[in-house]
């Protein structure tokens, strides 16, 4: 399973959990945004396939699971859900990065 698909649905999964430790409607709805922005690009590579061996890929793959680590470690506090969906962002950003590569080949 690639980093992008299994951010995807790490997010999908948690998503009622994280939308429950939203204080406001603006961040369930930066919340339900950023999964679409997310399914979006994991719907992108789905259908197209990554170039063996290309450094950017390789790269952004590492830093996605970078980032689903530290909000793995967040989702057992939800103490700071605002910190927990900046990373959630830069996630969707990584993602988005990764669709980009897979559509550009």
């Amino acid at each position: 399973m690639n980093p992008l698909e299994e951010f995807k649905f790490w997010l999908q999964d948690n998503l009622d959990d994280l939308k429950a430790a939203c204080k406001s409607d603006t961040l369930r709805l930066l919340l339900n945004d950023m999964y679409r922005r997310v399914t979006e690009s994991y719907e992108a590579c789905v259908n197209r396939i990554l170039a063996p061996g290309n450094k950017e890929a390789l790269a952004l793959t590492e830093k996605l699971n970078a980032v689903q680590d530290e909000v793995n470690d967040d989702l057992s506090r939800l103490d700071d859900i605002e910190c927990t969906l900046d990373k959630i962002a830069t996630g969707v950003k990584i993602a988005s990065k990764i669709a980009m590569l897979a559509i550009q080949h």
